[in-house]
């Protein structure tokens, strides 16, 4: 950098940090003056080098990232002298004590350093932030929420160093030590003090075999609670699949598959019993009637379904959220005779299939879907394969469950109530 430069750039950080009187930051000199960080420091420590060597009467000091301008320290009687100042109280050893816990250990709460004082602190700990030597620095997320205390630059300046790492070592520290919060360490004596307890008691006595016992009985719990949890997140729902070999429906049970239509069944060996249809018939004609006394004795029943109504369409909806829609496959292949009537049929089936699609993704969640409509002239008849599964968790089914459950069992009671004072009335 040439002379003339120089001389501008100190010159000009000289004005600025006179003017500014407080700490200026390094990166807002920068800015400032269009320079980089590393000339801007190499200059402000030229500045420095030459006010201490020429033994001027003001000093250029650095405060961690920052520069300020101030008087030099042998000159303070005379500045004290003109400006008529008092010379400030010195700090008390406990004040010194305080300062130094904070410094070292910084950030700390008020009850970390009465923990190593041994002694209460408040006064001191606001004497130090009066005379702006440490501020505060935020609460410490434990229940309470105590204040931390860091220190300022005013302590840096007033103890003449650039930052916290000019601080004298600790030999005798230990850095785990001083990681722990108050509250971990009486935390830590508690469970030496059981651990203490527990070593006293003989073998004889019950306690331990109580403890014991209480300790399994945590550990069923939880186990039991964990398999609760996990069957809660297991998925059951039903498959359909529709092809050439018919329509069949299955029921998913988490990795259980099953077959629901078409049922099996087991022919059994004997003749067909024809004289039991006179029966079936008395027995339906007597179920017709019964039927009919019922309906007769409970007048309103139907009101009180449409009561129910509401709850039902509730419950729909709420089921409708947290259905899944694991696998959507669609494959129709349109063919047949008619070239023109087959392809006319095509166009229809992608209109039909671009206005299902919306529906069916706004209101369900579709975790993987596959379309594949073509057009074969040489097949006689069209070819469709449907598959679809849809699930929802244990959990979310018995949540369901149980909250419309009540919900449907309450209106029902209270329809019932409403419809006794409305046949008592009329009776009256």
């Amino acid at each position: 950098m040439p002379n003339v430069e120089l001389k501008e750039l100190e010159s000009a950080i000289e004005g600025i940090l006179f003017a500014a009187g407080d700490p200026m930051g390094v990166e807002r000199l920068c800015l400032t003056l269009g320079q980089d960080r590393e000339t801007v420091d190499s200059v402000c420590q030229r500045l420095a080098d030459n006010y201490s060597y020429e033994r001027r009467g003001i000093r250029l000091v650095r405060l961690e990232n920052s520069w300020q301008m101030c008087s030099a320290p042998e000159q303070a009687g005379y500045i004290r002298k003109a400006l008529e100042n008092r010379k400030p109280a010195k700090l008390s050893q406990p004040a010194l004590e305080v300062l130094a816990i904070i410094a070292y250990f910084q950030p700390v709460t008020r009850a970390y350093i009465e923990q190593i004082r041994g002694v209460d602190s408040s006064y001191t700990v606001g004497l130090l932030l009066e005379r702006g030597l440490i501020r505060e620095a935020g609460r410490l997320a434990v229940p309470g929420r105590p204040m931390q205390f860091r220190t300022t630059k005013s302590f840096l300046r007033s103890f003449g160093l650039a930052s916290l790492e000019d601080l004298p070592d600790l030999a005798s520290a230990s850095q785990e030590d001083l990681q722990l919060t108050m509250e971990m360490e009486s935390a830590l004596r508690r469970l030496r003090e059981a651990e203490d307890g527990e070593g006293s008691v003989p073998e004889s006595e019950p306690e331990p075999n109580g403890g014991g016992r209480g300790m399994t009985f945590l550990k069923v719990l939880l186990a039991i609670l964990a398999v609760l949890w996990l069957i809660s997140l297991a998925r059951i729902g039903g498959r359909v699949s529709y092809g050439g070999e018919g329509l069949f429906a299955f029921l998913l049970m988490g990795p259980v598959k099953l077959r629901m239509f078409p049922v099996v069944k087991k022919e059994k060996a004997g003749k067909p019993k024809a004289k039991k249809q006179k029966k079936k018939t008395e027995k339906s004609s007597a179920a017709e009637k019964h039927k009919k006394e019922h309906k007769e004795s409970q007048p309103g029943t139907l009101s009180r379904l449409m009561k129910l109504l509401p709850v039902v369409g509730q419950a729909c909806g709420s089921l409708k959220r947290k259905i899944r829609i694991d696998d959507l496959e669609l494959e129709l292949i349109w063919g047949g005779t008619d070239p023109a009537a087959a392809a006319l049929s095509y166009g229809r089936a992608n209109a039909a299939l671009g206005m299902l699609w919306p529906i069916l993704d706004n209101n369900f969640k579709v975790k993987r879907h596959s379309f594949q409509i073509g057009l074969n002239y040489s097949i006689a008849e069209p070819v469709v394969e449907v598959r679809a599964a849809v699930t929802l968790t244990v959990g979310q089914l018995v949540t369901l469950g149980v909250h419309y459950g009540v919900k449907t069992l309450a209106t029902w009671i209270k329809s019932g109530r409403t419809l006794k004072k409305k046949t008592g009335g009329i009776e009256s």
